[in-house]
């Protein structure tokens, strides 16, 4: 069978879709382009004929997308059906069809690699049934992004007063880390750090990401959409703000951010309470007495921020989660932190060597919660974050552990400003979405074979770079 040759291309006919594949169906459609020599497209179809692409989503009303991600691609003559019961299932069969069948690297957008050109593109039989296997949710994080807010020229002005936030990402740019989180099959992205949605600029990047139709959510310090500097520009004054000492001015500005992030249908809740800067809300070294104290602080906040968000959304469905990133997974160790069991405790690993913690061995799991991790494909303690320092072997591991540990509702991964990281993120998406079938060998060979004579020598040279 032909998709294309000389100057015929394959039909498509879109079968009871919605506005999220219809994006995808595009950017099908555009690596038909990029493949063929002749720059052949697909055309739209309004009933099958005897030579066409069939997509086809046998029901998108659910309340959570994410409750069947499963999909088939199967070739019945000269008839190619993609077929789903949702539609995310129905975006990865497409970019499934997109990488393996048009031969499409799910990086090309950040990775230089060229895309090969062919006259004629004939398949043979096809029939592809997947779905993910271990996680949930599987994000990326786009953190301390100072060389993406340089890429393309962006006129979005932030007022932080922090290192590397001084402008936004241009949103066409952020459109093109979106594509290939979806051509990655991940289904969340957290868009920036220390994100505003108050800033109409800074909410065009999550625009970028909710009208793709996967999910989004906040930095580990943002609860509900607010970071200390929200709270400072909210207020318009420099502030030690204190939730102990001033909890109507926090629950009037969580009530505010709640009501903007609640026009989006598919939001992940970040709840807790943290100090600027990512730091916690205490200075020095606490007592066990003052401990105690301060738990109570933070697990009343994260009670209220739910209670809001549940007030503010009515009817839809809503999912929390909250990272035991330092002192949270001290305070949930001994047994002081109290979290609402309809929310997903995160995991993060420690910088600057990318392993789990010592907490992630000793804070015991509770049947009645779910559980997840936070993982850095760079951190060396400081940013920015420019050199990636994780590689596959240690990302698998710390991967599998989770896996094996049943941590595997979410899993949002650090990838800073995408470019310097396509490497593990590749590998991260493949992993997350199947661990067992993930070989390190085959993925190597996949990534390096298009150097032709250099390929193996690549491989050296990445195997040594991150022993």
């Amino acid at each position: 069978m032909f998709l294309f040759r000389d100057n015929e291309c394959i039909d498509i006919y879109l079968k009871n879709t919605n506005q999220y594949v219809r994006y995808a169906v595009e950017d099908l459609i555009k690596d038909f382009n990029r493949v063929s020599e002749n720059s052949l497209k697909p055309r739209y179809i309004t009933e099958e004929n005897e030579w066409c692409l069939v997509i086809e989503e046998n029901s998108n009303d659910c309340d959570c997308p994410i409750f069947d991600e499963s999909y088939s691609i199967k070739r019945d003559g000269n008839i190619i059906r993609i077929i789903a019961k949702t539609y995310l299932g129905t975006m990865w069969g497409i970019y499934t069809f997109c990488e393996q069948i048009l031969g499409v690297d799910p990086c090309f957008l950040f990775n230089d690699c060229e895309i090969e050109k062919k006259r004629t593109l004939e398949i043979g039989e096809i029939n592809i049934d997947d779905k993910p296997k271990n996680y949930g949710f599987r994000g990326l994080f786009i953190n301390d992004e100072d060389l993406l807010t340089g890429w393309k020229e962006s006129l979005g002005v932030r007022k932080v007063d922090y290192m590397y936030y001084h402008t936004t990402v241009a949103p066409n740019a952020m459109d093109e880390v979106v594509e290939t989180a979806l051509r990655l099959k991940f289904n969340l992205i957290i868009p920036a750090s220390l994100l505003d949605i108050g800033n109409p600029s800074e909410k065009a990047l999550v625009d970028c990401v909710a009208k793709r139709g996967i999910f989004v959510s906040q930095h580990h310090i943002e609860p509900l959409g607010v970071s200390h500097f929200t709270l400072e520009n909210y207020y318009n004054r420099y502030d030690n703000f204190s939730y102990a000492k001033n909890p109507d001015l926090f629950k009037e500005i969580w009530q505010c951010y709640a009501t903007k992030w609640a026009e989006y249908d598919n939001v992940i809740w970040q709840i807790g309470l943290r100090g600027k800067g990512d730091k916690a809300i205490w200075d020095g070294k606490p007592t066990d007495e003052e401990l105690e104290i301060y738990a109570q602080i933070i697990s009343e906040s994260m009670s209220e921020q739910i209670k809001i968000v549940e007030n503010t959304t009515k009817k839809k469905k809503n999912y929390f989660t909250t990272t035991l990133w330092s002192e949270g997974s001290i305070l949930f160790e001994k047994n002081l932190l109290e979290v609402s069991d309809n929310t997903v405790i995160i995991f993060s690993d420690t910088g600057p060597n990318q392993m789990f913690g010592e907490d992630y061995y000793v804070v015991p799991r509770r049947k009645d919660y779910n559980y997840g991790i936070y993982y850095h494909l760079q951190y060396f303690a400081d940013g920015p974050h420019l050199a990636p320092q994780t590689g596959i072997d240690k990302l698998y591991y710390n991967l599998k552990k989770a896996d094996e540990n049943g941590d595997t509702s979410y899993s949002i991964i650090n990838v800073s400003n995408i470019r310097e990281f396509v490497f593990e993120m590749n590998a991260c998406g493949k992993i997350l979405w199947d661990i067992n079938k993930f070989e390190k060998e085959e993925y190597l060979d996949k990534c390096f074979n298009k150097y032709g004579k250099y390929a193996n020598e690549m491989k050296r040279i990445i195997n040594s770079y991150f022993l």
